[in-house]
Order: C-alpha cells, then structure tokens, then sequence
C-alpha cells in the first residue's frame, strides 16, 4: 500500500512546489480550501526599441517573407482607470522601467517604439492569450469619404452568372508601422515569455539586400522564447530591434477571473 501511495505523493508534492506562489485552481466541482490565497497574477512590462546605428540592416541578408504574427487573434490592450482588470493596458506613469525608457531615449543608438503594459493571471502553455504589441492604429477614415464611395450591388443581386467574377477574399489587414506583433506569457514550473514582433521602419521600405524585383519586403521579424525570472529585466535581441521585459507578481484582486474581467 505505501509503495503504491508514495508515488502519487511524490508528484503533487513536485507539482505544488514547482508552482510556487501561482498555485493550481482548484479541481472543477471541488470546494477551495477556505485560507487558501488566489494565485498571485502577473504585472507583465514590455520596452520595444530599434537600433538606429549606421548600416545596421546591411549586416545581414534578410528573408522577403519572414512570416506574419497572429495579430488579427490577439488582444487589444485598451486603456482603462481599474488597474485590477486583467489584460488592459496598465498606464505609463505607473512604470517600474522609466530609467531604461529615458536612457533609451538619450542613446544615439537606440530609439525607443513602445511601452506596453498589462496585468494577467497565470495561464499554463499553451492556454496563454496572445496580446497585442503594436504602434497605435491608423486612424479610421471619414465616413464622409467613404458614403462617397461606390456601393457594391446587395447580394441578392448576385446570379450564378456573376459568381466567377467576384472578387477574391480580401487579404489580412496590413500590419501596423513601425511596429506590430504578439506577446505571450505562460506558467509551467517557470515563466516563460514569447515576443513575435516585426519591425516594418517607414524609412526603409524595403528589402535593403538584392531581392527579386517586384517582391514586397514583409519587415524585420523577431520570434524568441525566454524563460523569465520575475522582478528581473531581461533582454530580447535581434540586429535591428530588441525589446527589455520586466515581469512583477502581484496579488490577485480576486477569486479568478476578477468581475469585469476581459476573458481571452
């Protein structure tokens, strides 16, 4: 009987220690213990900057198509006054990385893009959201302008004669300039962070080594996985761009998912 227990044991005892203070929820249908804390969340902190030294984007030869981030699945991070409210952009004020944002800033080699901030529970690999890393949209057009736009025929005017003259799916939107991509943060044992980012500088439209004439250059792409450790700056390299990450525990504000609460 007790070699029979001893192995179970062993591994809840591994599980809850490799968990740390971001504890597994409690089994669906099983009461919580009654002092059991929430698992604590996550202030996640992100600085993207590019590098502007001279011929940086000629050291090396670059792919035309080096892949699409997901951004057209991720969050939106939109700006809000509770700070208690999980993947909502966190405001820069509030910033634990302002001496790296300035210095930064007063480099001659560096230009800061971004700072994005928010706050999230833990999420096991795999079942973390991807939220957005982006330059701020475009703005919306006029809709003046756009009443003066041609009005397609409605669908019922659609005959199995015209069908073949449709015209394709449109494409995926294009991505935001300069900058656009996706960050995810995930439990397992460790931290982990994922940044899937490219950079598309307005001042280099494209492909700055020989490419096939005609092909568009998609950006300069950055795909990393770090482990992390919280309370601690970690670095994400690339030759034109990288970005500095800054992960914070911080208590739940309540039983998980928080009332008004985003859900991915």
């Amino acid at each position: 009987m007790f070699r029979s227990l001893c192995p179970l044991a062993c591994l809840i005892l591994a599980f809850a220690a490799a968990l740390g203070s971001a504890a597994p929820a409690p089994t669906p249908g099983a009461a919580p213990a009654a002092d059991a804390p929430p698992p604590d969340w996550f202030e996640v902190e992100l600085i993207v900057f590019r590098q502007t030294g001279p011929d940086q984007a000629a050291t090396e030869t670059w792919p035309d198509a080096p892949g699409r981030p997901a951004v057209d699945t991720a969050l939106e991070l939109e700006p809000t006054a509770n700070d208690a409210i999980p993947f909502m952009a966190l405001p820069a004020e509030k910033s634990r990385m302002v001496k790296e944002w300035d210095a930064l800033k007063k480099s001659s080699r560096f230009e800061p893009l971004a700072y994005i901030a928010w706050l999230q529970p833990p999420f096991e690999r795999g079942a973390a959201p991807l939220v957005r890393i982006a330059s701020p949209a475009a703005p919306e057009p006029d809709p003046a302008l756009a009443a003066s736009e041609p009005v397609a025929p409605p669908f019922g005017a659609v005959t199995a004669t015209t069908v073949a003259a449709l015209p394709p799916v449109p494409a995926l939107p294009p991505l935001r300039i300069p900058l656009d991509g996706t960050a995810t943060l995930s439990l397992q044992r460790y931290l982990y962070l994922t940044l899937d980012l490219v950079l598309l500088p307005a001042d280099l439209p494209a492909n700055p080594t020989a490419s096939p004439e005609g092909t568009t250059f998609g950006g300069f792409r950055l795909t990393e996985t770090r482990r992390m450790r919280s309370k601690e700056l970690h670095y994400f390299d690339h030759p034109l761009f990288g970005a500095v990450a800054l992960i914070t525990p911080r208590a739940a504000p309540g039983a998980h998912p928080a009332a008004g609460a985003r859900t991915p």
